[in-house]
């Protein structure tokens, strides 16, 4: 993969696995959204690859994530 590509590709793949987990508690957008302090548009824009979280969100999104969908940091951020 070509250097510049790296940050379109990490954004597509931690939307992917926000989505798929989402998906896989049964939430909607809305539901996560609430749950996490943020709003639905912000999940929107982070599944579908047109954004990330704020790097300071990092850590406390993929704790709260922890808790609503069982995922870890670890495989957020990882391929």
């Amino acid at each position: 993969m070509k250097e510049g590509n790296q940050g379109n590709y990490l954004t597509l793949r931690l939307g992917e696995k926000i989505l798929i987990e989402r998906k896989k508690s049964g939430l909607s957008q809305g539901q996560l959204a609430d749950m996490l302090g943020v709003t639905r548009q912000s999940v929107s824009k982070w599944e579908s690859g047109r954004g990330l979280p704020d790097i300071s969100l990092v850590e406390p999104l993929a704790q709260r994530l922890a808790e609503v969908v069982g995922v870890s940091l670890d495989y957020l951020v990882r391929e």
